[in-house]
């Protein structure tokens, strides 16, 4: 829309950066930035990406006080404000804002590149939006987890670019004197030529065409008046000008244009390029050559990784064990209801979200799996247990004789009890609070119905696939070391066994009754037996036996060889 803040701010830009005095500070900016990209782009860009963030929320102040009409004193004042407000946010909440960034920028790439999901959407519902979420997870993957990579490899190159044209155009709008740039004016014409500026046009012996009168019009106002709309121009003018611009490129064929490989001005460009190149190698030459004086001397501490070994994950694995092994009973039970009730929470969440938004069931499949997984990063990370990750990781601790049979049924039983208050103190709050209404409770109704459609037996498998991906996103978030890679850990997996239609223990004690408060055709009686009980059966196997004995054969005491 034409009235829009975002057209009226980049209409206000668009105007700031065609002033030519502003050009300069633009330049200049830009040359600052290249020579900290190129410096070291990882380092520097944490203080880029805040210091460009404050910029533009002091630049939207301003165009907002301005449209006011408050005095510069305030003006100033709301700028400061909104300039540090936002800087403090962003540096304070750094990598939340890349995961920010990387979603949006991946979500509006893939939407720009999707018109063929959109075509095909029509006969595959849910592609489109499997796209878009695919692009904005890769967003969040290159702005967080490969950002280091990504800007060692790319920051120089984008560096060099900003330096060479940010001093080129400072050294054009100063109006200072170079062998092959010509001096600017104000308004941004040639006061004179530089020697990159082609050669008057010779007679016809030299270029084999009819040498142009003095009143001839130039190529360059011929240029001009061959692109304005046929509705300006009689049909007899536009074909005498189209006319005068074919003979003109004809007789200027041979001569050298800007872009060409005999352009100064490309040579200048590559030689600034190349300058900081050879001057940034130098000092990092220079600081590698002082790294190892460092290490030689035995004060260097190498890097921290960001993710465990495989043997190192099972250690910490078998270490959990131990620790659910001697926790009282009370702090087990309440560790379920917590881990319950976050898993309650995210499914809320996705029925609220998917249901209202769309009523297309792989539409809203799609958004419940990319929703669902923040459920297992906030048990993760604040001491939860859920019963379906504890199947594999006490039945490490049995394989490798530090936990007894007993001790095992003990912790699954008080932490399944827990998982089901949990779940059934959300679904109390959702029901009396009337969330369960409208698109939610269709979406809760179709769900159960269709969890409650299979044999038993069929239940049982999907239970089993389930907790495997399920335990496969424990394993992948004890190995990462940072918040990032245990937020990716845990995010694929769990979306797929969602937009497969594996079923989830833990997911079900909350949808199950969630789908029979808002009017699903179906006893308790009937979601215990369709599902509760066959899917509780698959997700023990699959942590005790799938995952867990594999495991313990991979890195544990099975696969060891007896003396």
């Amino acid at each position: 829309s034409e009235n829009s803040p975002f057209v009226a701010y980049t209409k206000s830009f668009h105007e700031w950066l065609n002033n030519p005095s502003c050009q300069c500070w633009v330049a200049a900016g830009s040359l600052i930035v290249g020579v900290c990209l190129t410096w070291d782009g990882p380092q520097v860009w944490q203080l880029l990406f805040t210091l460009a963030l404050s910029s533009v929320a002091a630049a939207m102040a301003c165009y907002e006080a301005e449209a006011q009409s408050l005095g510069v004193f305030s003006v100033g004042t709301l700028m400061c404000q909104a300039a540090v407000t936002v800087g403090l946010a962003v540096y304070w909440g750094f990598e939340g804002s890349q995961v920010l960034l990387g979603s949006c920028s991946g979500f509006a790439v893939a939407y720009g590149l999707g018109a063929w999901a959109r075509d095909l959407d029509v006969h595959m519902p849910g592609i489109a939006m499997v796209l878009y979420l695919s692009g904005a997870a890769c967003g969040v993957l290159i702005f967080t987890t490969w950002r280091r990579a990504m800007l060692a490899c790319l920051a120089p190159v984008l560096g060099g670019l900003l330096v060479a044209s940010g001093a080129g155009v400072l050294v054009a709008r100063t109006g200072l004197r170079t062998p092959f740039l010509p001096k600017v004016t104000e308004d941004g014409e040639h006061s004179e030529p530089g020697p990159w500026a082609a050669p008057p046009l010779q007679n016809e012996q030299a270029y084999g065409s009819p040498k142009h009168s003095a009143d001839s019009p130039t190529l360059s106002a011929m240029m001009q008046a061959a692109f304005v709309a046929p509705s300006t121009l009689s049909a007899a003018r536009e074909v005498q000008v189209r006319a005068d611009v074919s003979a003109s490129a004809h007789a200027l064929r041979g001569q050298s244009f800007v872009g060409t490989d005999s352009d100064p001005s490309v040579r200048y460009a590559a030689a600034s390029m190349g300058a900081m190149c050879v001057a940034v190698g130098a000092v990092r030459a220079f600081e590698r050559k002082r790294s190892r004086a460092v290490r030689k001397a035995g004060s260097y501490t190498p890097a921290t990784p960001v993710v465990a070994s495989p043997q190192e994950t099972y250690q910490e694995m078998v270490d959990k064990a131990e620790y659910l092994r001697d926790q009282p009973w009370v702090k087990t039970l309440h560790a379920g209801v917590m881990g319950g009730a976050y898993v309650g929470m995210a499914g809320l969440l996705s029925l609220m979200v998917g249901g209202n938004i769309t009523s297309n069931f792989i539409n809203q499949k799609a958004i419940f799996a990319a929703l669902f997984p923040i459920n297992l990063l906030l048990v993760l990370q604040t001491g939860g247990q859920l019963f379906t990750g504890n199947s594999a990781t006490m039945a490490v601790g049995v394989f490798e004789k530090k936990v007894t049979l007993k001790q095992l049924m003990r912790n699954w039983a008080i932490a399944y009890v827990g998982n089901i208050i949990g779940c059934l103190l959300i679904d109390a709050v959702a029901r009396y609070t009337g969330m369960f209404s409208a698109g939610a409770a269709d979406m809760a109704v179709h769900t159960v119905m269709k969890k409650c459609g299979s044999t038993f037996g069929q239940t049982v498998v999907k239970g089993i696939m389930c907790n495997w991906l399920v335990c496969m996103a424990v394993w992948l978030c004890t190995m990462a070391k940072d918040l990032t890679g245990k937020m990716v850990g845990v995010w694929f997996p769990i979306s797929m066994f969602i937009a497969i239609g594996f079923e989830h223990s833990v997911a079900n004690m909350f949808i199950l009754p969630a789908g029979i408060f808002s009017g699903a055709p179906l006893s308790w009686a009937d979601v215990l037996v369709k599902n509760l009980i066959p899917v509780t059966i698959g997700n023990a196997i699959a942590g005790a036996f799938v995952v867990g004995a594999g495991m313990s054969f991979s890195f544990g005491r099975l696969g060891k060889k007896e003396d």
